[in-house]
């Protein structure tokens, strides 16, 4: 079992340089050009504050799988704002990204769990069950926000 390091925020345990199982790679010893083959993989487990465990595993690969795109405009002028996400002007005209509607109601659910758990008892078992239900809607709220600007990205 792995050893996480503190009990506060998330955990995560790395382990590295791990040989695949069920897999005929093996380490190789090249004479003739003086390498060393080492079958390489880098696994990090991570558990939550809401009690959720992802993994990551790094690994090598020979040829990469996205190709770089060049830009279609060379300018382009973002102004981010309070009552619209960003302005976007470009050669094509100016246009508004909006908030998300499910990212502004996730943000209102996490208003409401904070007051909910300020009123809580310390140390009581409702405090405990409301410090996992708010930090799962944290959770939800981080990823939303990250879905949303990684979508942006890849917009054309």
């Amino acid at each position: 079992m792995p050893k996480f390091k503190k009990k506060k925020d998330k955990q995560s345990y790395t382990k590295n340089n791990q040989i695949l199982p069920n897999r005929n790679e093996t380490i190789r010893v090249d004479f003739e050009e003086g390498f060393i083959y080492l079958p390489k993989i880098s696994v990090t487990v991570v558990k939550t504050k809401s009690g959720r465990y992802y993994v990551s595993i790094l690994v090598e690969v020979q040829d990469p799988r996205n190709e770089i795109k060049e830009p279609s405009n060379l300018v382009c002028r973002i102004d981010l704002g309070l009552q619209h996400f960003a302005a976007i002007a470009n050669d094509a005209g100016v246009f508004k990204v909006e908030y998300p509607k499910y990212l502004i109601k996730a943000e209102k659910r996490l208003k409401r769990l904070q007051r909910q758990l300020s009123r809580k008892e310390k140390e009581s078992r409702n405090r405990e069950k409301a410090v996992k239900r708010l930090a799962r809607e944290h959770e939800y709220v981080k990823n939303s926000k990250e879905d949303f600007l990684h979508k942006m990205q890849k917009r054309t």
